[in-house]
């Protein structure tokens, strides 16, 4: 999903209209709309500073919108190299099953490990229907 796509979504998630999230950033109501559909159909990209004022208007995480675009498989293949880089990162296939094994080192990424767990947590809470998806999803997003 490019950046826009997410600012869509986002703004769609949040029951906003392109002029009301517009206004809320500080465009002018006049050209607050179009401002922001050029952000959602890429015809204008927001810089560093608006994405900030966006993820804040949007109640989420920066990272929400600067998430690379997982479905071009040359991004995919880099992240995943990064990944092998940091965490040395491991591929297993059992059966029809393919899966990632990420090996944690007991020094400096505590955090990372500490969001894992989280993320592990929020997930089995979300199959159990003690979490909606909604709520689920207001946790994701709003990750920093």
């Amino acid at each position: 999903m490019s950046v826009g796509e997410r600012i869509k979504f986002h703004r769609k998630l949040r029951g906003m209209t392109q002029r009301e999230l517009g206004t809320e950033v500080g465009f002018p109501p006049a050209s607050a709309d179009v401002r922001i559909a050029q952000y959602e159909n890429g015809s204008r990209c927001p810089k560093e500073p608006m994405l900030k004022t966006l993820a804040s208007a949007l109640k989420i995480s920066s990272a929400a919108l600067t998430v690379p675009d997982l479905d071009d498989p040359a991004v995919l293949l880099q992240l995943l190299f990064a990944l092998e880089d940091r965490y040395d990162l491991k591929l297993f296939q059992h059966s029809s099953v393919t899966s990632v094994q990420i090996d944690i080192p007991s020094q400096g990424v505590t955090h990372f490990y500490c969001m894992l767990f989280l993320w592990q947590i929020m997930r089995d809470r979300l199959a159990s229907g003690k979490l909606t998806r909604k709520e689920y999803d207001e946790w994701r997003y709003g990750v920093t």
